[in-house]
């Protein structure tokens, strides 16, 4: 009975540590926007929704983002992605102008 606990054990660290390494580290802060995860998206749809703001960060890996004004939901940091704002291109800017 030990044995098949201990095999069974070591294909979950096994299984742990390949998932883990395609995870990134990001310190999510308050007031900063992310992306959240669509549930199940159609075939052609998008993945992602958002940005959305975080309104507050807690310490179970969670964070509660606004949907919109009085509307928030809070989400595990696993559905969420940061958001990056586009940078314009100068060359872009300056033809504009």
């Amino acid at each position: 009975m030990l044995e098949i606990r201990a095999r069974r054990q070591v294909k979950v660290d096994k299984d742990l540590m390949r998932t883990n390494a395609r995870r990134t580290v990001f310190d999510y802060k308050q007031g900063e926007k992310v992306l959240k995860k669509v549930h199940d998206p159609r075939k052609l749809e998008q993945r992602w929704d958002g940005p959305y703001p975080i309104e507050r960060v807690h310490v179970n890996g969670n964070v509660t983002i606004a949907l919109k004004p009085g509307v928030l939901e809070r989400i595990n940091i696993r559905r969420v992605k940061p958001y990056f704002e586009p940078e314009l291109d100068q060359n872009i800017t300056e033809a504009a102008v």
